[in-house]
C-alpha cells in the first residue's frame, strides 16, 4: 500500500524442501486486488477459488505497494506432522493434508499432555494452534481427500537459513511486455524460529499474530510473558548491504519517437515500523472504517480524526505537547544529477536536467511522498501516466537532444528525528500471547532513534513498443546501483571481494576520547595496565563486527598459493573463528583483504581495540564489574562453549554492536609489547618498532581456554612473540575510513 506500506494482505505459505511455489498479483475491472495462484501448496488461510483479496477497507490509497517474503521458520525435520502434511504426493501433485496444516496457525494452541497414572494426572487434550514462536500444536483434522488420513501432534520449528529462492515478473496486459529479475535477498534476517498465528493482530492485543515477522525482526514474545525474539532488527537493515542508502545511480531512457519508456522504481521498506500504530490507526478511522485512509489533496498524505504529528507541537488551546507518532522518512528528497554524453551541448530549460556536471543551481529535485514510488523521464502523456510502468509519482524532464544517459539521486530522509517504534512488551499489562480479539495493549509503544541511510530498493524498467508489430515489443529491467558513505556510527557493512564473495561483516564507531588503562584499584589487575592515560580515537575507523572466521580466513587460504590451512582442532570451521593463527599470519590475510576491496584493512591498534571493547565503559567487562552467566566464552563463563571457541556472535554486543571482545580467542593488535604505558601514543596509533622480529606483540580479550576473573577484563594484556600460534589465537580487523 504505497501511501503508508502497512500490512494489507497478509497470508503463510507452508512449503516443503524443493517445493516451487507461483502466484499471481493483479486487479479486475472492479478495483479489487487479489493474490491468485494455480499452486496446491498449502497456504494459510486457504484461498477461495485459487484467490485471496485485499479486503476493500485497505484498497484506499492501495494504488502501487511492494511485497515482504520472511522465512518464519521451518519444521525441525521432516517426520514432524506439518511436514507430513503439508507434504505434495508424487501421484496427486497435491499437499497430504492441508487442512491440518492450516490447524497450526490458530491463536491460544494448547499442547496435549498424556495422562500420568503414577501421580494421578489426567491427560490433556492439546488444543489447535501457535504455542510459542517455535512450537505449533496440529490438530487431527482429516483429509479432504481421504478422510482416514488425520495428521496431528506438536510441532517444533528452527530457524530457516537462507533458503529462500524469490523471483519476479511485470506484466503489462495491454501491450503484453514482460520484464524481471530476483529479488533483494536479505540473508541472515532471522536466526530463530518466528511463527505467529494467522487469527490475531496487534490491535486484537495479539503480540504473537499475524503482524509479525516484520522488518524490524522476529516476535515480540516468544511465549506468555516471555523475551522477544531477534526485534529491533529495522536499525541493523538500514545499514546492510541491500537498504541504508545514500545514492541511487542508474541509467534514464526518454525516446517516444522509438516507442522507448523508462520508469525508476524506489520502495522504501519498513515505513510501518516507524509509525505509532494506535495513534496513527485512530487518525485514519473516518467514519467508522479503521484502518482507510482519506488522502489529503495538499500532500498526499492520509488524514483522519485524530492527529498523528510528526512532531510534536503545543496544542493552541491547552499547551500540551501531542505524543509524537509518525517517524518515517517520509517525505524522501532526492536531488537528481544528470551525466550525460559531453558532446551533447544543448542548452536546457531552467530547473531541467543539464549536461555534465550539473551546476548546483540546476540540480532537479523531487520528493517522493509515498512508500513504493515511480519515476520517469522525458515525455508523458496529458493524464501524467507514462513510463514503461504506466505510473508516475514524480517526473523529471530531461530533454537534452538525446535519449538516454545516466543520472545519481542522492537520497535524504525528510526529517533528522527518525526513529523505530515496537510494542512495550516488557510493561504491558495483558498477556500479549493469544490474547482474546478486542483485548488492548496497555504498555503502548516505545519509539528509538535510528541509524544508517534511508532503507532504498528497486529497478529501473526499460521497455521499447513497437506500434506497427506489437509482437516484437519487449522490455528488461536494469538494476540500481547503491552510493553508501559509511558515516553514521553503527552502520554495518561488507565490502564485496574481486572473487565474487563478501568481506567480513564491519561496523563503523565513533570517534571520542577515554580513559585507556586500570585504575589502581581494579580487582584482577596486572601492573602493565598503567599508568592509565585518557586516549583520543579521532580517525574514522571501521571495526570487524565478529572476529575473522575460518569461511573468511580460508576464502583466503584457497586464494593464495603456499598459504598455511590453520588447524581447527577438529571443533569445526565456518562460523567459528579462526585459530591456529599469528600475528605474521593475520598481517598477510589484511593484506589480501585490502587488495581485493580496494579498501585499507588493517590490525587494530593496542588502543583502538581497548576503546572498541569498552564501547563507552569504566567497568571491568563492557557490561559491568562481575562476569555473570553466559555473557562471554571462556573457562568459567557459564557457556555451552566453555571447553572450544564458539561460532562467532553467539552472545550479546557491546553498545558499539561489537560481538565477542571477551573471551572466544585471543586477538592479535599491531603493537609491541611493553610492560608500561609511559611514553605511548596518545592519539590512537600503534606502538611499533619492536626491538627485533621475536620481540612480543600484545594480544587482547582473553579467550575460551582462560579463566575469566583477570583475562577476560577490557584493560588485560598480553605478549606473544609474532610468529607464535595457538589453539586460541585469532583476531578481527579495522577499516581505515574517508575523512
Amino acid at each position: 500500500r504505497a501511501t503508508d506500506g502497512m500490512n494489507a494482505l497478509d497470508f503463510n505459505i507452508v512449503m516443503s524442501p524443493g517445493d516451487v511455489y507461483a502466484g499471481f498479483l493483479s486487479d479486475d475491472e472492479n478495483g479489487n486486488i487479489s493474490w491468485a495462484s494455480p499452486d496446491s501448496t498449502c497456504t494459510v488461510p486457504h484461498m477461495q477459488g485459487n484467490r485471496l483479496t485485499l479486503p476493500p477497507i485497505y484498497r484506499v490509497g492501495a494504488e502501487s505497494g511492494y511485497v515482504e517474503i520472511i522465512a518464519m521458520g521451518q519444521a525441525q525435520n521432516e517426520q514432524q506432522p506439518i511436514a507430513v502434511a503439508a507434504k505434495h504426493d508424487p501421484e496427486t501433485a497435491t499437499p497430504r493434508n492441508c487442512a491440518a496444516v492450516r490447524s497450526n496457525f490458530f491463536a491460544d494452541g494448547v499442547a496435549a499432555v498424556a495422562a500420568d497414572p503414577v501421580n494421578n494426572k489426567a491427560a490433556v487434550a492439546g488444543k489447535r494452534g501457535v504455542l510459542s514462536n517455535n512450537e505449533t500444536f496440529q490438530s487431527g483434522v482429516a483429509s479432504a481427500s481421504d478422510p482416514t488420513i488425520k495428521d496431528g501432534g506438536t510441532n517444533t520449528y528452527t530457524d530457516s537459513g537462507n533458503v529462500l529462492k524469490v523471483s519476479y515478473f511485470i506484466r503489462d496486459n495491454a501491450t503484453g511486455i514482460e520484464f524481471g529479475d530476483n529479488a533483494v535477498h536479505l540473508g541472515h534476517f532471522l536466526t530463530a524460529p518466528a511463527i505467529t498465528n494467522q487469527q490475531y493482530g496487534v490491535l486484537s492485543g495479539d503480540l504473537n499474530g499475524f503482524d509479525f515477522p516484520d522488518l524490524n525482526g522476529g516476535v515480540p514474545r516468544s511465549s506468555a510473558g516471555g523475551a522477544s525474539i531477534q526485534r529491533a532488527g529495522f536499525d541493523a537493515l538500514r545499514a546492510r548491504d541491500a537498504l541504508g542508502a545514500t545514492a541511487v545511480l542508474n541509467e534514464w531512457s526518454a525516446n517516444p519517437a522509438n516507442g522507448v519508456a523508462m520508469g525508476w522504481v524506489l520502495t522504501l521498506p519498513g515505513q510501518y515500523t516507524m509509525l505509532r500504530l494506535p495513534q496513527y490507526a485512530a487518525s485514519l478511522s473516518g467514519a467508522g472504517r479503521p484502518w482507510a485512509p482519506t488522502l489529503s489533496a495538499a500532500d498526499n498524505r492520509p488524514v483522519g480524526n485524530v492527529q498523528c504529528p510528526r512532531v510534536s507541537t503545543p496544542d493552541p488551546a491547552t499547551g500540551a505537547a501531542p505524543t509524537d507518532c509518525d517517524f518515517r522518512d517520509l517525505p524522501v528528497k532526492l536531488a537528481f544529477t544528470a551525466y550525460n554524453r559531453e558532446e551533447f551541448q544543448g542548452e536546457a530549460a531552467a530547473g531541467e536536467l543539464v549536461v555534465s556536471p550539473a551546476p548546483p543551481s540546476t540540480t532537479a529535485t523531487t520528493y517522493l511522498p509515498k512508500v513504493a514510488n515511480v519515476i520517469t523521464f522525458g515525455e508523458r502523456s496529458a493524464s501524467g501516466r507514462g513510463g514503461a510502468l504506466g505510473l508516475s509519482d514524480a517526473h523529471i524532464d530531461a530533454d537534452l537532444g538525446q535519449p538516454y544517459g545516466w543520472v545519481s539521486a542522492r537520497v535524504t530522509s525528510a526529517d533528522r528525528d527518525v526513529r523505530v517504534c515496537d510494542w512495550d512488551f516488557a510493561n504491558d499489562a495483558s498477556s500479549g500471547f493469544g490474547a482474546s480479539a478486542g483485548e488492548s495493549l496497555t504498555g503502548g509503544m516505545v519509539c528509538s532513534a535510528l541509524t544508517g541511510g534511508v532503507p532504498v530498493i528497486g529497478f529501473a524498467a526499460w521497455s521499447r513498443r513497437v506500434a506497427t508489430n506489437p509482437e516484437a515489443s519487449y522490455g528488461r529491467i536494469v538494476e540500481h546501483s547503491y552510493g553508501r558513505v559509511y558515516t553514521v556510527p553503527g552502520t554495518v557493512f561488507r565490502d564485496p571481494l574481486k572473487d565474487g564473495g563478501q568481506g567480513p561483516h564491519m561496523v563503523v564507531l565513533p570517534t571520542g576520547s577515554f580513559q585507556m588503562g586500570s585504575p589502581s584499584d581494579e580487582r584482577g589487575r596486572d601492573s602493565d595496565e598503567g599508568p592509565a592515560r585518557t586516549v583520543t580515537i579521532s580517525r574514522r575507523i571501521a571495526m570487524g563486527r565478529y572476529e575473522v572466521t575460518f569461511a573468511d580466513y580460508d576464502r583466503f587460504v584457497s586464494a593464495v598459493n603456499g598459504t598455511r590451512r590453520p588447524d581447527d582442532g577438529d571443533w569445526g570451521r565456518g562460523t567459528r573463528p579462526v585459530v591456529d593463527v599469528s600475528q605474521t599470519d593475520a598481517k598477510a590475510y589484511a593484506a589480501w583483504l585490502s587488495a581485493q576491496t580496494g579498501q585499507r584493512y588493517r590490525l587494530p591498534s593496542e588502543a583502538e581495540w581497548e576503546y572498541a571493547a569498552r564501547a563507552g565503559t569504566r567497568t571491568r567487562y563492557s557490561w559491568g564489574n562481575e562476569i555473570g552467566v553466559n555473557r562471554a566464552n571462556c573457562d568459567g563463563c557459564g557457556s555451552e562453549w566453555g571447553n572450544q571457541p564458539a561460532p562467532v556472535g553467539r552472545f550479546a554486543a557491546n553498545a558499539f554492536g561489537l560481538f565477542d571482545m571477551h573471551g572466544n580467542v585471543w586477538e592479535w593488535v599491531e603493537d609491541c609489547y611493553d610492560n608500561t604505558y609511559a611514553g605511548a601514543p596518545s592519539d590512537g596509533s600503534a606502538r611499533t618498532g619492536c626491538g627485533s622480529t621475536t620481540s612480543p606483540v600484545v594480544v587482547r580479550g582473553g579467550s575460551w581456554f582462560f579463566t575469566p576473573a583477570r583475562d577476560l577484563r577490557s584493560a588485560n594484556r598480553f605478549g606473544f612473540s609474532p610468529s607464535f600460534r595457538c589453539a586460541d589465537c585469532g583476531f578481527r580487523l579495522v577499516q581505515e575510513l574517508s575523512p
